[in-house]
């Protein structure tokens, strides 16, 4: 057994080991099969240091909301309000999303997500609330800025937010459920650059050269 962490970093340390093994154990079994005891051997701890982490599944899935999905959701925010057009939003975006699924365990949250949604509605219910809406609605005001300054018109900005992130959503359950190993099955790069190119000829956007 490992020996108990001291320092602020070791521990911090330590919650990201017991967060990933909860991923992984609520990945490979579903969050109502995974057991408290198989996360704490999972990454050879006792079930009572877990306890001083983390008094239960939805507080461990919390937590990998802050770890996973909170730091990405940043990024894409700020993404959306430093960009100075639509355009320029655009390419950031779907150069930026690619490199979060290939790299990152978005998909295996999602997967959890939705294999579970009804188990843990609280927890799912966080998710929209925390990373979901504020995402889009960063989205949505980008939109409503390039309307008024006349570089869009988007009948509807809300809307549209949700077809600009729908390749998210499909990549990531494609790689958490269908995907061979870490072979996608698809040029996924390829798969944002056409939907790049589709969103930006949809709004009458001239592409730069």
């Amino acid at each position: 057994m490992k020996p108990r962490a001291i320092s602020d970093a070791a521990k911090a340390e330590k919650k990201n080991s017991i967060l990933l093994a909860a991923l992984d154990e609520f990945y490979e079994r579903g969050f109502a099969a995974a057991r408290m005891d198989d996360i704490a051997k999972r990454c050879h701890i006792s079930k009572g240091t877990l306890y001083l982490y983390f008094n239960s599944k939805d507080a461990l899935f919390n937590g990998l909301i802050e770890l996973i999905a909170k730091p990405k959701q940043q990024q894409l925010i700020g993404m959306m309000n430093q960009a100075t057009s639509a355009q320029s939003a655009l390419v950031t975006m779907t150069e930026f999303m690619p490199v979060v699924i290939e790299q990152g365990q978005l998909p295996k949250l999602i997967k959890i997500l939705i294999g579970d949604s009804g188990v843990f509605p609280e927890v799912v219910q966080n998710y929209k609330t925390t990373v979901i809406e504020p995402a889009l609605a960063a989205l949505s005001q980008l939109f409503h800025r390039s309307n008024q300054s006349g570089e869009t018109q988007i009948d509807d900005p809300e809307l549209f937010a949700r077809l600009v992130v729908s390749p998210v959503i499909f990549s990531a359950i494609w790689k958490a459920v269908f995907a061979s190993g870490d072979a996608l099955g698809f040029d996924l790069k390829k798969l944002f650059r056409l939907h790049q190119k589709v969103l930006i000829n949809s709004l009458h956007i001239d592409q730069e050269k």
